[in-house]
């Protein structure tokens, strides 16, 4: 019975289940940052769990599942999800080096990371190029193609991290030409999701929480940004771009504040007017992990300007906190109910 159940959720497991992971580590990077230092250890804790479980779990799915792995690859609406596997390395490896203080890890995990956004990164898009089965852009196209953007700089904010912490010159150009990538990357694809927003017809479903990414993908250029910062000092030829970076990362900031609102109200549409029901789906966590890192980034933000920023990001740490609690509590109780149902068509 429970393999049954196992191998059926194998089968049909959703290519961005590691988003959970990325949830988990950016909360712990905030609740350390605030001061809650225990919370943030435990929070890890659960990272690393989560982060070993879910690839094995997708290892595991390649050799046993090939045929849906590349099915997966080859949908547009699917396949960034993939890429939650190379965030979640990274963000686990941040959390190695700023909650657990273990660098050697994190460098291990920022080796994995890399190379695993060089072959997934090519592999994503190749699937999509010779793929037979377009799909619409209302079909296809959605906040997960973000992850783009999302998992090239999460492997910038972990070698910033690491490169300040053991300065190397080319380390700081790599970790730059990156940045740039990752920036570049989002303005590639945000019009696209503009453009399908603005001028295709949106229902409830195809509404989903995935938009959060328009947030959080801002969020996390405006941290990898200010990760830079500390480091272009240590290559002189680069010192020059402190400035224009120290921009793009307020400036980022400024737009991941602009897309918080309308998302909220999108959501209050999708769910209080349109009445669609809250289930538990692999998409939630792309509302607690843009919540995660805007957190983070305003934390940043306080750094360099100590202003109003504190208050923002404890408003937003407790938000965030929260939402983590409800869509973990809904992970659970989707499990006991499939459990029980499994249970019961059995007997």
């Amino acid at each position: 019975m429970m393999a049954g159940l196992f191998k059926d959720g194998l089968a049909s497991m959703a290519p961005a289940n590691s988003a959970m992971v990325m949830s988990a580590g950016i909360i712990a990077i905030a609740l350390r940052n605030a001061g809650l230092a225990g919370s943030a250890h435990a929070m890890s804790l659960i990272c690393a769990f989560l982060w070993a479980t879910n690839m094995s779990l997708m290892v595991l799915r390649v050799f046993v599942f090939p045929r849906q792995v590349w099915a997966d690859l080859a949908n547009p609406a699917r396949s960034p999800g993939f890429l939650t596997l190379v965030a979640s390395t990274n963000v686990f490896g941040s959390c190695c080096i700023v909650v657990l203080d273990k660098p050697n890890l994190a460098a291990m995990l920022l080796c994995f990371g890399s190379g695993l956004w060089l072959v997934l990164l090519s592999g994503v898009m190749f699937a999509l190029f010779v793929s037979d089965n377009k799909l619409p852009l209302e079909k296809g196209v959605n906040g997960a193609w973000l992850l783009l953007t999302v998992s090239t700089q999460s492997i910038v904010v972990l070698g910033a991290i690491l490169t300040e912490a053991a300065p190397f010159p080319s380390g700081v150009l790599g970790m730059t030409m990156l940045f740039l990538v990752g920036t570049a990357l989002y303005f590639m694809v945000i019009p696209l999701i503009i453009y399908r927003l603005f001028f295709k017809p949106l229902s409830p479903a195809e509404l989903s929480a995935t938009f959060w990414i328009n947030a959080g993908s801002m969020a996390i250029i405006c941290l990898a940004g200010i990760r830079l910062l500390p480091i272009l000092g240590l290559c002189p030829q680069l010192s020059d771009l402190a400035a224009p970076v120290k921009a793009l990362a307020v400036g980022s900031w400024a737009l991941a504040t602009f897309w918080v609102p309308c998302l909220i109200l999108l959501g209050i549409w999708r769910h209080v007017v349109k009445r669609y029901p809250f289930r538990y789906g692999v998409e939630y966590w792309s509302i607690v992990f843009p919540l995660g890192m805007y957190t983070v980034c305003t934390q940043a933000i306080h750094g360099l300007y100590p202003f109003w920023f504190e208050a923002l990001a404890y408003l937003g740490l407790m938000v965030a906190v929260t939402a983590w609690c409800v869509v973990c509590i809904s992970f659970c109780l989707c499990w006991v109910t499939k459990v029980r149902c499994s249970i019961g068509n059995r007997s």
